[in-house]
């Protein structure tokens, strides 16, 4: 926010309006923002091994250990550009693969229908009930492991 003085000649930053400016920008959703890193930290673990292993290290310290852009660069010896042109791809490069295998929506869809079953089960006799939900343990390790 510059303002020409009256000369004409020499601007001058009007602070006020630039405060203002940066007040007013929309606020983030942090939950959709927390869903998304989480989306991704799930992909990377899914398919972490089809990545370069540049790829895979950048991804892992920016989900996994938190760093920033700045900080990874930092680490690798390159850019924040080039850190931040590297995320990208390789986030659109397991976006690809999820489209074209599903192996995280499929994990979803099995691990809710573990957890509906455990709800279930808690409503059977005490008997039947051990038994359907060492079932389900068996399955989750099978599917986690």
């Amino acid at each position: 926010m510059c303002i020409i003085d009256k000369a004409g000649c020499k601007p001058k930053i009007d602070y006020t309006a630039l405060i203002l400016f940066r007040a007013i920008k929309p606020p983030i959703d942090k939950g959709a923002y927390m869903a998304k890193n989480l989306d991704n930290a799930v992909l990377l673990d899914i398919y972490g091994a089809m990545l370069t292993e540049k790829q895979y290290d950048t991804l892992s310290a920016y989900y996994n250990e938190d760093l920033s852009l700045a900080e990874i660069a930092e680490n690798n010896g390159i850019t924040r550009q080039g850190v931040h042109k590297s995320i990208t791809g390789a986030q659109e490069y397991l976006l690809r693969l999820e489209e074209a295998l599903g192996c995280a929506k499929r994990h979803k869809e099995l691990s809710d229908a573990l957890d509906e079953l455990q709800r279930a089960a808690e409503g059977i006799s005490l008997t039947q009930r051990g038994e359907i939900l060492r079932l389900i343990e068996k399955l989750r390790n099978i599917i986690y492991s």
